[in-house]
């Protein structure tokens, strides 16, 4: 399992189809949801990287 952050961003949807081509579950984090839905997903969070508690809190939740 893996979790990217800026998931809505450029870098991070080439990372989607890197992770998830080597067979990761792709899980990813942003502070706005993304305006076009990226493929290969398994799971957005909407937050804050530099809300720690939130951040521990996910990865956690995930054991990325």
């Amino acid at each position: 399992r893996a979790l990217v952050t800026g998931i809505a961003g450029f870098v991070g949807r080439h990372l989607v189809g890197e992770f998830a081509q080597a067979g990761y579950e792709v899980h990813g984090v942003d502070i706005a949801a993304p305006s076009d839905p990226i493929p290969r997903i398994a799971g957005f969070h909407e937050g804050d990287v530099l809300d720690g508690a939130a951040v521990a809190d996910l990865v956690g939740d995930l054991r990325p």
